[in-house]
């Protein structure tokens, strides 16, 4: 497996997949989730389970995969 594997999909599948990969790492690895945070409460709930079920440690954010809201600014935009 490699990160290419889990860059797209169901976060919650993802989040099994890795709990398997650490699963055969014998301690030596910590799950850590990966959320949608353009659907805040399916992650809050796959956060949850992710660390309630699967022993997850930690939260993956990637800011460059999340879209975000115009950048407001003081300046106006004035069109041609």
């Amino acid at each position: 497996m490699n990160a290419c594997d889990l860059e797209e999909g169901d976060p919650s599948e993802r989040d099994d997949a890795v709990a398997e990969f650490v699963a055969q790492s014998d301690g030596r690895l910590l799950g850590v989730a990966g959320v949608d945070l353009t659907h805040p409460v399916q992650a809050v709930r796959e956060l949850r389970r992710a660390v309630e079920e699967l022993g997850f440690v930690a939260l993956r954010i990637v800011p460059w995969l999340t879209p975000r809201p115009a950048q407001q600014s003081g300046r106006r935009r004035h069109s041609a």
